[in-house]
């Protein structure tokens, strides 16, 4: 959804409305946990270190729940309280000059790992019809134990959904990079505050 200015809650919630019982707009759901992503996606892989040991793994995980990634200026969730549970739906919001770009995303799956030599708690979500690209991305926080290392890992796999994006893909790979860094930031902020 294209609009003006940012949408208003009650915008947001009637195009949210709209996705009830609709299917992603790509076929390989999941494909973010495939260990080779299908043809034709462009792929996108940032991590960040952001601390060590169990209490900086368990606030990094209070502050994903909370879609704290999303924390970076330009662009927001309508529900930040949304549960992470496979099947819900929330709109990420980006406010561009001259206009914002709301899209739904549907939780694709969850991950809620412990192992005696990682622990990792994230989700993946996919894109429904309207969003400008298709595509899934992840986002997972990892505690490595043989090192004691805490990361936040953005995996996506996105290409163009709509005409617009591709006629503007160059500006499109630029925010894409844009919100990668951001919300890496967002997340280390968040988790060492």
């Amino acid at each position: 959804m294209f609009s003006i200015g940012r949408p208003s809650s009650e915008q947001v919630e009637r195009y949210l409305s709209c996705t009830e019982g609709v299917s992603f707009n790509y076929p390989e759901q999941g494909m973010t946990a495939w260990a080779d992503p299908p043809e034709g996606y462009v792929i996108d892989h940032n991590r960040v270190l952001m601390g060590s040991g169990r209490s900086t793994f368990d606030k990094a995980v209070a502050v994903l729940r909370r879609w704290e990634q999303f924390n970076v200026g330009w662009v927001g969730v309508a529900n930040p309280g949304l549960p992470l549970e496979k099947d819900a739906v929330n709109a990420v919001i980006a406010s561009l000059p001259l206009l914002s770009v709301t899209c739904a995303c549907r939780i694709v799956y969850t991950i809620n790992s412990n192992e005696a030599s990682a622990a990792s708690f994230g989700f993946a979500y996919g894109t429904l019809p309207g969003h400008p690209e298709c595509g899934e991305e992840r986002f997972l926080i990892e505690w490595k134990t043989d090192d004691d290392s805490v990361w936040y890992d953005i995996y996506a796999l996105s290409k163009a959904g709509l005409f617009l994006v591709s006629a503007t893909y160059p500006i499109t790979r630029m925010l894409q990079r844009r919100f990668a860094k951001d919300s890496m930031a967002a997340m280390v902020r968040a988790v060492n505050a």
